[in-house]
């Protein structure tokens, strides 16, 4: 028996499998040997399905991002939507700034959620709360009107101070 090597390599010069790989790989060796040697097609049946969505899970599981690849990600999107903000006020008149710096803060805050929702650390219910949120947000800048109506007072109301004293 050769001992194991330090860097983790096997001797094909790739990386050993790890323990949860190797364990995914006998269940399936076990499965095979089921469809293979059994006489009921049932069995043949049950067996081959079930090799396919083991197959399926562990693709999954191998296709997410690390966290901290997804961290760096986020953080990236948030400082260029910080940086374009910037960018914004100095270039533009406050309240364009204001409403370009919104749209820029909502979409880095939606594209870090999609970034996380798909290396598998957020939920789709949570990352749907994001999306409404961002929206009503947006939403609500825009059903603000500039111009201040006073057609909910009636005629007999007064509007202000008065200088009767």
């Amino acid at each position: 028996m050769t001992p194991s090597r330090k860097n983790g390599m096997g001797k094909t010069g790739r990386p050993a499998p790890s323990l949860s790989e190797q364990t995914h790989q006998e269940i399936l060796d076990y499965f095979k040997v089921a469809a293979e040697n059994s006489e009921h097609p049932a069995i043949r049946d049950a067996a081959i399905q079930l090799i396919n969505e083991k197959s399926k899970f562990q693709r999954k599981q191998e296709a997410r991002l690390s966290p901290t690849l997804t961290l760096l990600i986020a953080v990236a999107i948030l400082i260029l939507a910080g940086v374009s903000s910037w960018f914004f006020f100095v270039h533009y008149p406050e309240h364009i700034a204001m409403i370009l710096s919104i749209f820029a803060v909502g979409l880095a805050l939606v594209a870090a959620c999609l970034v996380a929702l798909f290396s598998g650390n957020l939920s789709q219910a949570n990352f749907v709360h994001v999306l409404s949120m961002v929206w009503s947000k947006i939403v609500g800048m825009f059903s603000k009107s500039p111009v201040k109506t006073v057609s909910h007072l009636s005629a007999g109301e007064d509007t202000g101070p008065s200088d009767s004293d």
